[in-house]
């Protein structure tokens, strides 16, 4: 595995006296041998859970207080203690902390989420793959999926679902058994200076900015501030940062570095780019650096990932309709571009088709101070609208059908669907979007009671 025993030592200050095997903080994920950090979040506090990680199979626990277990630790590894100086990485991450094992299995520190950013820096000091790194408000995932497609000749991996944090990246790295030649990373921040710090210890060799837009915005003044914090990661890009056409040429002179922006990418020279989209040209250009004889022909295998606009068929009754399933996130721009696309979606490619449009939207979240301006709607949308609003009066639009739970939806639905209608279902991963998403898709199956 990448994370050994050298690796261990460099972040813990002693060698490990069992086997252990990747990093977890999530107790219910804990598998045997996992070492668990207890990270204290806004709601959860991770030592509440190390016993049942403990019993799961845990090898350590990185605590930042002593947990009561049922059994005592020898007292030879009681007085064991290290003291570990600050790393030398480019970035200043101020991390200077001490590690204890005061019992057999709990390792104590100060602050378990800076010794857990000290063993992504020492995982990623120890790996030479050739990094990929995709940030932007939307459009991330979707970009790494495309990588992976274009790159499947190669030996690549990609960070699983929403694995774009320190702590994320952290345990990704910290699971991959033999290292690749490729590495597909997302990187997501939610406040200033995240991406100055994640990207430093990444070092990505090519970076890719898809979008810059009121995503996360909770924490940001604006979304030019937004844009100039996404932009950090240009400073730690080691070959080529994409960014978009709506980067300004004065804040890339002052980066000092590669960077290709999207209407360069639909120059001359790439000429055969020309009818694709952004990132799309992006990955391409980057299969041209690396020399992969195949990118553009495997990349055309590429399919939507669930969730993220996939377009699902379903047929029940005598009626066949078309799901445009956007249920895994939302903020304002990837609204905007997911109605786009339902306005413009087309079964037969004729322009006088009579289909019915509809759209159910639930909330968009982690918009901080903002959420109720971007809840203001004002949409030019000639379809159904229909609202979720788990939020009292948080919708202000004139136009649209507000519903207050899921299972409201869902009774409309069964009682209005049509045949051939297209149905636009978005709204953030923590609202109930998904259970309407996954009720419409199970009519196919006789399985769409309403409980």
């Amino acid at each position: 595995m990448i994370f050994s025993k050298e690796i261990f030592f460099k972040t813990f200050g002693f060698y490990p006296s069992k086997q252990f095997s990747g990093i977890e903080i999530d107790s219910r994920k804990v598998k045997p041998g996992n070492i668990f950090f207890c990270i204290k979040g806004k709601i959860n506090d991770g030592h509440d859970f190390a016993k049942e990680a403990l019993e799961k199979g845990a090898s350590y626990i990185v605590v930042s207080k002593p947990i009561s277990i049922a059994f005592p630790a020898p007292e030879s590894i009681q007085d064991t203690h290290t003291k570990l100086s600050p790393h030398n990485a480019s970035f200043n991450h101020g991390l200077v902390y001490k590690t204890e094992l005061i019992k057999e299995n709990q390792i104590l520190t100060k602050d378990t989420e800076e010794v857990l950013t000290r063993l992504l820096i020492n995982l990623r000091n120890s790996i030479k793959s050739t990094i990929l790194a995709i940030t932007g408000s939307c459009g991330k995932t979707s970009t790494k999926e495309k990588i992976l497609c274009a790159f499947k000749e190669k030996d690549i991996l990609g960070t699983p679902g929403n694995y774009n944090t320190i702590l994320g990246l952290a345990i990704f790295l910290s699971s991959i058994e033999k290292e690749p030649e490729y590495l597909a990373l997302e990187l997501g921040i939610n406040k200033p200076n995240e991406m100055d710090e994640i990207s430093a210890i990444i070092k990505p060799h090519y970076s890719i900015i898809t979008s810059i837009g009121p995503a996360h915005i909770g924490n940001f003044k604006n979304v030019n501030h937004i844009r100039s914090e996404k932009l950090k990661i240009a400073k730690h890009t080691q070959k080529i940062t994409f960014v978009p056409k709506d980067t300004n040429k004065a804040i890339i002179e002052t980066l000092n570095c590669s960077v290709i922006k999207e209407e360069d990418l639909k120059s001359k020279t790439l000429d055969s780019l020309a009818d694709q989209d952004f990132t799309h040209n992006a990955i391409l250009k980057i299969s041209d650096e690396e020399k992969l004889k195949h990118a553009r022909k495997n990349i055309k295998s590429y399919s939507t990932p669930k969730g993220r606009n996939n377009l699902v068929k379903i047929k029940f009754d005598d009626k066949e309709i078309t799901l445009i399933d956007g249920s895994y996130n939302c903020n304002p721009m990837s609204l905007q571009f997911s109605l786009s696309k339902l306005e413009s979606f087309s079964i037969y490619n004729c322009k006088k088709e009579n289909i019915r449009k509809i759209a159910i939207i639930g909330e968009m979240k982690e918009l901080g101070k903002h959420t109720q301006k971007y809840h203001e709607l004002d949409l030019n949308f000639k379809g159904l609208l229909i609202l979720l609003e788990e939020t009292p009066n948080l919708w202000k639009t004139k136009k649209g059908m507000i519903f207050k739970d899921w299972v409201q939806i869902c009774h409309f639905l069964k009682q209005n669907i049509q045949d051939k209608d297209v149905i636009l279902a978005k709204g953030s991963n923590s609202t109930d979007i998904k259970k309407i998403t996954q009720w419409i898709e199970d009519l196919q199956k006789s399985k769409y009671s309403i409980k």
